[in-house]
């Protein structure tokens, strides 16, 4: 009777409070996860939010892209109006008029270009066209006569196809010419007037943007915006340099080859700075394109070599003495960067891939050094 009560009470209470299973046989003991299988699943369901979260906020981006990519060009025109119009505001101009002046002279300089321009494209056109029709045909007899041996009926067949394909797909491409260059216009009209605002109530807007916040978030925001604002202007202006620089030596050099279209050329050699790495390459090979349609292939491959040649020259000097230590990507970022942003919003976020980046980083490496700094606290 005794033994039928103890095991009805239940195994006895060791020392620890657990139950004590002595001179009782334990069944299979449970399973133990391998500690790098623990710790990578850990990793790999932070990983998963972490890449969720970054997909949604790309989505929601990719909504507000006609607000969100005027509103960062704009921010880099202003790197470049807002010293002029604060040097002439120390000078006691009224902020409003100071901000018009600013506007009217870029606007002026920008229409001296285009008028300069333009002409000079539309009389090289023609010119173009025939030079291009006979670079054609010199192609095809290469491609017949040169190591290829290719038959020349097979060239002809496939020189037409070519050119059917052009015609039939040249009313979608109109189209979507079209819309782009709306798209382009509307979001430089809204940049223009966010620039201007920029430019003549940029303190105010800051100011009221602090207020937000409070303690020590808003003394770390005010530390922390003036790297990001010279993080974008070193880049903004030492890609403008780096354009200028190009842009001279590349039309310099097709100038001295006779090569046609110099000038437009040189100019989209000056935009193609703004893109770093991949818009040199882009301007290059349209360079060597037109003086193969024109001048044969000896001329083409010293555009090549010309090409090559500036882009050495802004990778290893003319960059790092510009851009010096305000912009500091690695090159495999910039790429990665580039199609990350193509990806996402097509040219405009190619354009606008780098400095972001350049900021982001920037804004990491301040927290990153802020929770490494022990806080001061402030005497009594």
């Amino acid at each position: 009777m005794t033994e039928r009560k103890q095991d009805l009470t239940g195994p006895e209470v060791g020392p620890l409070g657990g139950a004590d299973h002595s001179g009782v046989a334990d069944g299979p003991a449970p399973a133990r996860i391998p500690r790098w299988l623990d710790t990578g699943a850990a990793f790999a369901w932070r990983f998963l939010l972490v890449a969720t979260a970054l997909y949604v906020v790309a989505l929601a981006l990719n909504r507000l892209l006609v607000v969100l990519v005027p509103v960062v060009v704009a921010t880099m025109f202003t790197t470049v109006l807002a010293p002029p119009a604060q040097w002439l505001r120390r000078r006691h101009w009224p902020p409003a008029l100071a901000t018009w002046a600013v506007f009217l002279a870029a606007l002026l300089v920008v229409g001296a270009l285009l008028a300069w321009l333009v002409p000079a494209v539309g009389n090289q056109v023609s010119s173009l066209q025939h030079s291009a029709e006979n670079g054609v045909e010199q192609v095809k007899h290469w491609l017949v006569t040169g190591p290829l041996h290719l038959s020349k009926s097979r060239v002809n067949r496939d020189a037409n196809q070519l050119g059917d394909d052009i015609s039939s797909n040249a009313g979608g491409l109109a189209l979507q010419g079209a819309t782009i260059a709306l798209e382009i216009v509307v979001g430089l009209l809204l940049s223009l007037v966010t620039t201007f605002f920029f430019v003549k109530d940029g303190d105010r807007i800051t100011q009221s943007l602090l207020r937000l916040t409070e303690g020590r978030r808003a003394a770390e925001l005010r530390e922390l915006g003036p790297r990001a604002w010279a993080t974008l202007t070193g880049y903004v202006r030492g890609s403008t340099v780096n354009g200028l620089i190009n842009g001279i030596l590349m039309g310099t050099g097709l100038l001295i080859l006779g090569v046609p279209l110099a000038l437009p050329i040189a100019v989209l050699t000056f935009f193609g700075a703004y893109f770093p790495i991949v818009g040199g390459v882009v301007t290059g090979a349209l360079a060597a394109l037109v003086a193969l349609a024109v001048q044969g292939p000896g001329t083409a491959l010293v555009v090549v070599g010309i090409t090559v040649l500036i882009h050495n020259l802004e990778g290893y000097l003319v960059g790092p003495l510009v851009l010096g230590r305000a912009v500091h990507l690695h090159p495999l970022a910039v790429l990665l960067a580039l199609a990350a942003g193509g990806v996402i919003a097509g040219i405009f976020g190619a354009f606008l891939a780098v400095p972001v980046t350049a900021v982001a980083v920037t804004t990491i490496q301040y927290f990153r050094h802020a929770e490494h700094t022990p806080a001061v606290s402030p005497p009594p």
